[in-house]
């Protein structure tokens, strides 16, 4: 199994422990149309897509990174309305199929 689809299955289960515990959260997500939050992350932080999955429920998840290593998650209901899920940086990838090194 390659580095990248199960950095994407952890992902989708860190997601999942997220939403579990959103209500305990203080903070609400960030959450829009999908075009407004990806134009959003484009102009602001130069972010564009990098990877997705589909989770069990019908959702996209997805990740975008820019050069400088900042990157987003957004989960995307099948509704169309995105929510930012995580940020950080530091964002590194590899080739699909990719041996770790």
């Amino acid at each position: 199994m390659s580095r990248n689809a199960i950095l994407l299955g952890l992902s989708a289960l860190s997601i999942g422990c997220l939403l579990a515990v959103r209500p305990a959260l203080s903070a609400t997500p960030h959450c829009a149309p999908r075009p407004d939050l990806v134009e959003t992350l484009a102009e602001r932080g130069g972010e564009s897509w990098r990877s997705s999955g589909l989770a069990q429920n019908g959702s996209v998840v997805e990740t975008f990174a820019a050069d400088n290593g900042n990157w987003t998650i957004l989960i995307t209901r099948p509704d169309g309305i995105s929510c930012q899920l995580a940020a950080g940086e530091a964002f590194a990838s590899e080739a699909l199929g990719a041996e770790p090194a």
